[in-house]
C-alpha cells in the first residue's frame, strides 16, 4: 500500500507490540502525516501487521447498531456491502460520516494530480517518495469507493456528551476524536452496540462500567445474520488482511448449524 511509505515505521510498533495495549487510532493518527482513514487502511493492508481485536464475551443488549470509525473502514474493506447495513438497524454517528467524506475527497485532492511526492526524513535521513500511475489509479478509487460506502450509511446525530462516572476528569474527545466519541455517546444514550473495531474501545467497554453494549466485527455480522456464504467471504477477506480473530464460537454455531441443515436437505 502506497500510504504505507509515509508513515515512520517506528511510530507503528506501539499497534504491533502484542506486550503492549495499543493507543487509540485517534492518537496514533496525531503522530503520522495521514488521516485516520489513510492510517486505518495502512494497517489493514500492510503485511507485517496483524489487525488486532479483543475477544471477550459480546455485550450485545439491543437491536440497533453504531459503528465506531474503525468499524467503518474495516467493514468496507473485507467487502460488506452499504445496503446490507443500511437495510438493518446499523447507524454511524453524522460527524463521523461527514469527516470519512472529507478525509476521502482530500484523499482524491492530493493525489489527482501529474505528480504525487511526498518529503520525509527516516533515520536522519531526508527522503522522496514518489507516487506512481498505478497507485495514483489504486489510491483514488479506494477513495471513491469508500466514500460511496459510508454516504449510503445511516446516520444519527450526536447532542449529548459520553458520561463515564467513574474517571470524569478523562478526555475522551481528545482521546478518540469526535467521531468515536459520539459513538460511544449514541450507544450509551440510544442503548445501542458499538461495533467496535479495535481494542482500546472494546476494553473501555469491557473494563469499566459505562453500560454500553459492545460486539466485534464477526459477531456483528452474526448478529445482523448475514448470509453464512457471505459471511465466508468475509472471513477469508479477514484472514488475508491478517485480523488477529477470524473465528469465534458464534461464527462456529452458525457454520454447525448450516452443516446440520444441509445434510437434513440431502
Amino acid at each position: 500500500m502506497v500510504f504505507w511509505r509515509r508513515i515512520y515505521i517506528s511510530i507503528l510498533d506501539n499497534y504491533k507490540d502484542f506486550s503492549s495495549f495499543p493507543l487509540p487510532f485517534a492518537i496514533l493518527q496525531k503522530t503520522v502525516r495521514v488521516n485516520t482513514v489513510q492510517l486505518i487502511m495502512t494497517l489493514v493492508q500492510s503485511e507485517d501487521i496483524i489487525v488486532r481485536e479483543r475477544y471477550d464475551e459480546d455485550l450485545i443488549r439491543g437491536q440497533q447498531f453504531v459503528l465506531s470509525f474503525a468499524a467503518v473502514i474495516m467493514l468496507y474493506m473485507i467487502g460488506v456491502k452499504p445496503e446490507f447495513l443500511k437495510e438493518r438497524q446499523v447507524f454511524v454517528p453524522e460527524s463521523m460520516r461527514n469527516t470519512i467524506l472529507t478525509m476521502c475527497t482530500d484523499i482524491i485532492n492530493e493525489n489527482d494530480k501529474e505528480h504525487v511526492s511526498s518529503l520525509g526524513v527516516r533515520e536522519k535521513r531526508l527522503y522522496m517518495n514518489v507516487v506512481s500511475e498505478s497507485e495514483k489509479v489504486q489510491i483514488l478509487g479506494e477513495a471513491a469507493a469508500l466514500k460511496n460506502f459510508v454516504s449510503q450509511l445511516n446516520t444519527w446525530s450526536n447532542n449529548r456528551e459520553f458520561c463515564d462516572v467513574q474517571d470524569e476528569e478523562r478526555d475522551w474527545l481528545d482521546i478518540f476524536g469526535i467521531s468515536d466519541y459520539d459513538a460511544l455517546a449514541l450507544a450509551q444514550g440510544k442503548k445501542a452496540v458499538i461495533v467496535t473495531g479495535e481494542v482500546t474501545i472494546q476494553s473501555l467497554i469491557q473494563e469499566i462500567k459505562l453500560n454500553i453494549s459492545g460486539t466485534g466485527i464477526l459477531n456483528f455480522l452474526v448478529a445482523l445474520k448475514m448470509d453464512v456464504y457471505v459471511l465466508l467471504d468475509c472471513i477469508e477477506q479477514m484472514i488475508k488482511y491478517r485480523f488477529e480473530i477470524t473465528m469465534t464460537e458464534n461464527v462456529c454455531v452458525i457454520l454447525l448449524m448450516n452443516t446440520v441443515n444441509w445434510k437434513i436437505k440431502n
